[in-house]
């Protein structure tokens, strides 16, 4: 006859079931860990004989079984609470709390629809946000055999803060910007060039769609600018030569340390920005500059009608 094991404890579990929670179960021996809070359930052909053993804060489980005919597994682990602004989105995938190496359904139901309404997809789970409060979801994994392993959490809703017009302006910079370094001459058969262009072009088009919003929020374009930054910084390292030449203008740029040496033979205005748009220097008239810039980052150097981006290191 079938026999089920279940065993929830609230420190770690070492030993040897062939269950491990930090990747995925497999059927048969290994050893497995399973966080704190975890539940690991395990249906297995025979009766296991278990020992506890106490070491360094730890509970360690020897089974002393083979457990090569292991039928079902699972290891769950809290989801945690959720606070959200109302407008914004977020999805959860369950297979990151549950871990099996069998298949599992999923369903969800809240405590009240009318603030939020749990959707699951397959193994992701969304919400719709309708109004301020907060609501207990209650998420429920069931294996082929009919087993359920239920979790809960609760969703809050709060009330967004508009965007503020430092926070847009910071974005439209970012966004001009961003536009600037894509419309650059890039090697094509660098696969890492490729990948992070492709990354940095799909988040102006967010940045876009965004600026055209009227229901964006104000942690939603915060973090949207700082994705922006950090993948703007990315590619430029990837493109960085070790100068920039403009055949029009007759300009050269180069970047040694600190210092960004700047040919200027026609004269015209110099200015360096930093990646938020911030004038960090300006020179007039001068056709051989050499600037100190003391702290590392992405940097605009405009030079009349030339725009490079630079980095320092």
């Amino acid at each position: 006859m079938k026999q089920k094991y279940l065993f929830s404890f609230g420190m770690l579990i070492c030993g040897t079931l062939g269950v491990c929670a930090q990747s995925s179960i497999v059927a048969s021996g290994g050893d497995y860990s399973v966080a704190q809070g975890a539940t690991v359930a395990v249906t297995v052909g025979q009766p296991a004989v278990e020992t506890f053993s106490e070491s360094s804060g730890s509970v360690l489980l020897g089974i002393q079984q083979d457990f090569s005919d292991v039928e079902f597994a699972i290891a769950t682990k809290p989801i945690p609470n959720i606070t959200v602004e109302l407008g914004q989105s977020k999805d959860i995938n369950l297979t990151d709390y549950f871990v099996s190496n069998g298949m599992l359904a999923y369903s969800a139901t809240s405590s009240d629809n009318d603030i939020v309404k749990p959707i699951v997809n397959g193994t992701m789970l969304s919400f719709e946000l309708s109004e301020i409060g907060t609501a207990r979801i209650i998420v429920v994994a069931v294996a082929s055999d009919g087993q359920r392993f239920p979790a809960s959490f609760t969703v809050t809703v709060e009330e967004s803060e508009p965007v503020t017009d430092a926070t847009k302006e910071h974005l439209i910079v970012l966004y001009g910007n961003a536009c600037t370094l894509l419309n650059m001459e890039y090697d094509r058969k660098n696969e890492n060039i490729n990948l992070e262009h492709q990354i940095l072009y799909d988040l102006t088009e967010q940045a876009k769609d965004v600026l055209l919003s009227t229901s964006a929020t104000n942690k939603e374009v915060e973090f949207l600018n700082s994705q922006l930054e950090q993948s703007m910084s990315n590619y430029i390292r990837l493109l960085q030569p070790t100068a920039i030449y403009d055949v029009v203008t007759d300009v050269k740029i180069m970047v040694k340390g600190h210092t960004v040496c700047i040919s200027n033979i026609q004269g015209k205005h110099v200015a360096i920005l930093d990646i938020t748009g911030k004038k960090i220097y300006s020179c007039h008239n001068a056709e051989s500059i050499e600037a100190i810039v003391n702290v590392a980052g992405t940097y605009i150097v405009m030079v009349g009608e030339v725009r490079k981006t630079i980095v320092i290191k």
